[in-house]
C-alpha cells in the first residue's frame, strides 16, 4: 500500500483549514449576537457546590439576582472550574436571554470565547503544515 500523494495531504489540510476557519467564524458570530442580545444584570455568589471529575474538585457556583422586573433568581452555574471561580459573597457579571433568567450564567471568557480560539488556533496550525508540506514538495 503506498502512501499518499503530497498533494493529496495538501489538499486535506487546505480542507481542514477551511472547516476550521468557517466553523470558527460560526461561533465568534454566535458569540457576538449571545453577548450583544443578552440581559447583563449582577448576581451575588451564595454558595460553590463541590463536585468531582475524578482528579481535582470542581466548584460549580450558585448565584441569585433579580431580573428586569424585580423578581429574585437562584441559579446554579452549569459552568463547573477548578479552582473556584470566586468566592461565595462575591457580586459578579450574569448573562441572560431576554425573559429566561432561568438560563442566567456568569460571564466567563472562556465560556464566550473558547471554542471560537480552539477552532482558530486549530485553523492555524493545519494552515501551516499545509505551508510546510508545500514548501517540501517544492
Amino acid at each position: 500500500m503506498s502512501s499518499p500523494a503530497p498533494i493529496t495531504i495538501i489538499l486535506i489540510l487546505q480542507g481542514v483549514t477551511f472547516v476550521c476557519g468557517l466553523l470558527a467564524a460560526i461561533c465568534g458570530y454566535r458569540t457576538l449576537r449571545h453577548l450583544t442580545t443578552s440581559v447583563r444584570g449582577h448576581a451575588k455568589v451564595t454558595k460553590l457546590i463541590k463536585v468531582s471529575d475524578g482528579f481535582k474538585p470542581l466548584f460549580r457556583p450558585v448565584f441569585s439576582f433579580k431580573d428586569e422586573s424585580g423578581k429574585k433568581y437562584k441559579v446554579t452555574s452549569s459552568i463547573a472550574s477548578y479552582p473556584a471561580p470566586f468566592v461565595v459573597g462575591e457580586t459578579i457579571e450574569i448573562l441572560y436571554p431576554h425573559g429566561k433568567p432561568a438560563l442566567a450564567e456568569y460571564r466567563s471568557h472562556f465560556a464566550l470565547w473558547g471554542l471560537t480560539v480552539f477552532f482558530v488556533a486549530f485553523a492555524a496550525i493545519t494552515f501551516l503544515l499545509a505551508h510546510v508540506f508545500h514548501k517540501q514538495m517544492g
